[in-house]
């Protein structure tokens, strides 16, 4: 832990806005962490909770990893249904996410993605 606060103490010092704490374990690391430097840190956290993120100082909370699980699990389960039931799971696939921005539908390519949040098209 000493060598992460000194690693993270030159980042502060080379002029760092946020500083990220990689490395850390627990709360108590990152109350360490947090009471030798002046920048503002943050640490997404699998564990960590938006009350637990204020109570040790942390300037913001988020969800790293389960918008990453929830793909890979839905992933998996359309992988078993394709296993089982062939074809017809990807036909009823498509059609269970019709209306969604991201399913192609059967027989086409998304090659006309309009971003449905920043309406950015390429």
């Amino acid at each position: 832990m000493e060598q992460t606060i000194v690693r993270l103490q030159a980042y502060e010092a080379a002029g760092a806005d946020v500083l990220y704490l990689g490395g850390v374990k627990n709360q108590e690391d990152i109350r360490s962490c947090v009471a030798e430097l002046k920048v503002p840190c943050t640490v997404p956290a699998a564990w960590m909770n938006y009350d637990i993120a204020k109570e040790l100082g942390l300037c913001e909370h988020r969800y790293p990893y389960e918008l990453e699980m929830a793909m890979h699990a839905a992933g998996w389960e359309a992988l078993q249904d394709l296993k089982q039931r062939g074809h017809q799971a990807t036909i009823d696939l498509r059609d269970r996410y019709h209306d969604n921005p991201y399913m192609a539908q059967q027989g086409q390519l998304r090659s006309d993605f309009d971003h449905p949040y920043t309406g950015f098209t390429p």
